[in-house]
């Protein structure tokens, strides 16, 4: 049985060879990628896998009928990464590159994390065509968990759209749930693993992009790697109170979220700075503080500085304590469509999500399903080392 792996960064290429390690004995393994050094680590681990090369612009009217396709919505041409002609040219070598591995292979399914980046979305318009199951996977912030959904992740996903499906699944016994949010508790009080930086990651994605920029490798993007840091810096009059203090205080808790992220590009109308006004105003109403966080991955200081001057003008707070801490001290919590707003549901906090989350419709029952059977557990995105058998197959039978 073949599956085709879309690899469209190096951290995916990371996370995917992990995944498929111990799964190698019973299934054959192609990955698709636009990333040349995650091409090489895959054939020198004896993966069969294509690397696929942009196609270079014509000085045809090829503008007017970008416009029309599915690639305007990817990340990277909303995020201003990459033109509408060039994302129109380098779907089209994506396409054409699974079609000739579907057409030559017996393709079962096709692993596709997120879904929204230009190489996913062209993927799964050839995945469509041609009768390929898709998997879509996304980190769920949760200790050891994954979200995998058959047909996409936050607000695309089933459990977005149709949110009964969780009903089916069974209750966890109240032991199991309590000895699983203890270690969720304890895990919450590390940094959050997106906004660690490694160095040695850091050149490799570099030396990456350099055999990219030469190999012609479609969707060029050199935002990521270019970052000095994957860590918010810090912002001059940040408050860092204690929980005791926290729970002195009557307070509204918002935590923001990355500005270029799907989250809020693709699954709300309402963005980081326009979430901070309207939650000035529910605090306002209800008598109470607010305490604005920065997600600890956001690097565009030109959002920060808005961000602090917005403090200046309407007198909100912006916090660094622990984002436990805010949770369970906080009167109530506003979010766009962060997790923040479901780790909140446990501790039966009033949530106001502001876009389109897929917990919106979760009580706690439903929580709980979505928790214990829903999410594939076992797997550590951040983690090393071979995700184990069980849980690899886990993710390929969801």
């Amino acid at each position: 049985m073949m599956i085709v792996v879309v690899i469209d960064s190096m951290e995916r290429c990371y996370f995917f060879l992990r995944l498929v390690e111990n799964l190698r004995s019973g299934h054959q393994f192609y990955f698709l990628t636009t990333e040349p050094l995650a091409h090489t680590l895959a054939v020198l681990s004896n993966i069969r896998s294509v690397f696929v090369r942009r196609k270079a612009l014509k000085s045809e009217n090829s503008a007017q009928r970008a416009e029309d396709g599915y690639w305007k919505n990817a990340i990277e041409v909303l995020n201003g990464h990459i033109s509408l002609p060039q994302a129109r040219r380098d779907a089209a070598a994506i396409e054409a590159a699974m079609a000739k591995i579907i057409e030559s292979n017996s393709v079962a399914r096709c692993l596709i994390w997120n879904g929204q980046q230009l190489l996913a979305r062209a993927v799964t318009e050839a995945c469509n065509r041609h009768g390929v199951e898709t998997i879509f996977l996304e980190i769920s912030n949760l200790p050891s968990k994954l979200f995998v959904d058959r047909e996409g992740v936050n607000a695309l996903s089933s459990i977005a759209s149709l949110p009964h499906r969780l009903d089916a699944l069974p209750l966890p016994s109240m032991d199991a749930h309590e000895a699983w949010f203890r270690r969720y508790e304890q895990s919450k009080r590390a940094p959050l693993p997106q906004s660690r930086f490694r160095l040695s990651r850091k050149l490799i994605s570099a030396i990456n992009l350099l055999m990219k920029i030469v190999g012609r490798g479609a969707v060029l993007n050199t935002s990521n790697v270019l970052k000095l840091s994957n860590a918010v810096p810090k912002i001059p009059g940040s408050k860092c109170y204690s929980g005791d203090e926290l729970a002195k205080r009557v307070y509204v808790f918002l935590p923001l979220q990355v500005s270029a992220d799907t989250q809020l590009k693709l699954h709300s109308d309402v963005t980081n700075i326009e979430a901070i006004r309207q939650a000035v105003g529910y605090a306002e109403k209800i008598g109470a503080e607010l305490f604005v966080k920065v997600h600890p991955a956001e690097t565009d200081r030109g959002e920060l500085r808005q961000i602090c001057d917005l403090s200046s003008k309407l007198n909100f707070d912006i916090v660094s304590s622990a984002t436990l801490d805010l949770v369970r001290n906080a009167h109530s919590v506003v979010t766009i469509n962060s997790t923040v707003g479901l780790e909140a549901l446990m501790y039966n906090k009033k949530v106001i999500t502001l876009g389109r989350s897929f917990y919106r419709d979760f009580d706690s029952d439903r929580l709980k399903k979505y928790i214990h059977h829903f999410l594939v557990d076992g797997i550590d995105y951040f983690g090393s080392g071979a995700v184990s058998a069980d849980a690899a197959k886990a993710l390929l039978n969801r």
